[in-house]
C-alpha cells in the first residue's frame, strides 16, 4: 500500500527483498521479447552510426516493422504499439519517409505507429516525462522511440557521466513504468574508427552512453559503397556475430556477401615486409641484376615467397630506391648508391 506521504512527495516505493528460494519456487516470467534474440519490453537499446549515417531511416523502419510485426534486417518482431518521438524533421518530411518505407515493406494501413512530432518542442526528459507517461499510457505503447537522443538532452553535458546517468535512469524509468522498450539513435564522436577496441566506443560523449542499454547496436561505414557491419552488443540475448546491411533506399536489407572487416577509415594490417629490406638484400651485388635473381636474393634474406619479391621490388622502385630498366625483355634492378 502506497503511504500518502510518499505520493506527495513522489516517491516510488522500493521492491521488497526477496529470498532467492522463493524465485526458484516461483521463477520470474520473462519479458515480452519484440526483436528475436535483441530486445525485449522493459528494455533500452542504443543505435549509434556516423553523422548522417541515416539512422533516422533506421529507426522508422524499425517503428513500422515493429507496429506490424514484420520481420526487420532478417529479426523476426512481436506486434506492439509503437510512439515515435520526432525532434528533428518538419512533419511533412517525417510524414513523407514513413509513407515511403510503409509502401516499400508492403503495407496500407499503420494503426499501431503512433508519431508525436516535437521539432521546435526540445527540452529535457525531465520537462517531458509527466506527459509522455500520460500520452503512453493511454495508447498502451510497447516501443517508445526517441530520435535523436541529445534533442532531450537539455542543459546536459554529453560528456558529463553522472548527468547522462542521471538521463539513462529517466528513461528506464519509463521503460519500466510503461512496461515498454526505449530505444534511441546517438552519433559517434568525430574521427575515423579505432584500428582496435570495440564499435561501442566509438559513441560520442560520456562512456555511460555505451555501458548502460541493454542492447547496443552500432553500424559502421564499410568501403563498400552504401554498405555498413551492425555490431550488436547484447545484456539479456545470447551474442550475435556483426552483420552486414546494404542501403537500398528507404531500408537497409541484409547482404551476406560483404567483409565485415573492411570499415571504412580503419587501416589496414601493416606490411609484413618493406621495400627497404628487398633493396637491402641486393646490396653488393654491384651491377645490374635481373628480375629472378632479385626475386632469389630477397626471398632467401626475408623468407618470403617470389610474388611477394616481385611486389616489393616494384614498390622500391617507386620509392625510388632502386633503379629499373627492361633489356631482351628482362627485367634488370640496380640499387642506388
Amino acid at each position: 500500500m502506497l503511504n500518502p506521504i510518499d505520493v506527495v512527495l513522489r516517491i516510488t516505493p522500493l521492491p521488497p527483498i526477496k529470498n532467492l528460494d522463493d524465485l526458484d519456487a516461483n521463477p520470474p516470467a520473462s519479458p515480452p521479447i519484440l526483436i528475436e534474440g535483441i530486445l525485449h519490453q522493459g528494455s533500452k537499446m542504443i543505435m549509434g552510426g556516423g553523422s548522417k549515417g541515416r539512422k533516422s531511416w533506421m529507426l522508422m523502419d524499425l517503428a513500422v516493422c515493429v507496429s506490424e510485426g514484420l520481420e526487420w534486417w532478417g529479426f523476426s518482431t512481436v506486434k506492439t504499439t509503437v510512439l515515435h518521438l520526432n525532434f528533428e524533421l518538419q512533419e511533412h518530411f517525417a510524414w513523407s519517409r514513413f509513407d515511403w518505407i510503409k509502401r516499400e515493406r508492403g503495407q496500407e494501413r499503420l494503426p499501431n505507429l503512433k508519431v508525436w512530432n516535437l521539432r521546435g518542442h526540445s527540452a529535457g526528459m525531465e520537462a517531458l516525462e509527466d506527459q509522455l507517461n500520460a500520452e503512453m499510457g493511454q495508447h498502451q505503447v510497447g516501443m517508445l522511440i526517441l530520435d535523436p537522443l541529445y534533442k532531450v538532452l537539455g542543459d546536459t553535458d554529453e560528456n558529463d557521466n553522472s548527468k547522462i546517468g542521471q538521463l539513462m535512469n529517466r528513461l528506464e524509468s519509463i521503460a519500466v513504468h510503461n512496461q515498454c522498450a526505449v530505444v534511441f539513435a546517438h552519433h559517434f564522436r568525430k574521427g575515423g574508427p579505432s584500428d582496435s577496441g570495440s564499435s561501442m566506443d566509438r559513441m560520442s560523449g560520456a562512456g555511460t552512453l555505451a555501458r548502460d542499454p541493454d542492447a547496443i547496436l552500432t553500424m559502421q561505414d564499410l568501403d563498400e559503397e552504401d554498405c555498413v557491419v551492425v555490431e550488436p552488443v547484447l545484456r539479456n540475448c545470447p551474442p550475435i556475430p556483426p552483420f552486414g546491411l546494404r542501403w537500398e533506399c528507404p531500408l537497409f536489407k541484409p547482404e551476406s556477401e560483404l567483409e565485415l572487416d573492411k570499415v571504412k577509415g580503419r587501416a589496414g594490417p601493416k606490411a609484413k615486409y618493406q621495400p627497404e629490406q628487398a633493396v637491402s638484400a641486393l646490396i653488393g651485388c654491384g651491377s645490374w641484376v635481373d628480375e629472378t635473381e632479385a626475386k632469389k636474393l630477397i626471398g632467401k634474406k626475408l623468407g618470403c615467397s617470389p610474388p611477394t619479391a616481385k611486389n616489393l621490388l616494384d614498390k622500391a622502385v617507386g620509392k625510388e630506391l632502386l633503379k629499373h630498366k627492361k633489356e631482351d625483355s628482362s627485367d634488370l634492378y640496380l640499387t642506388i648508391t
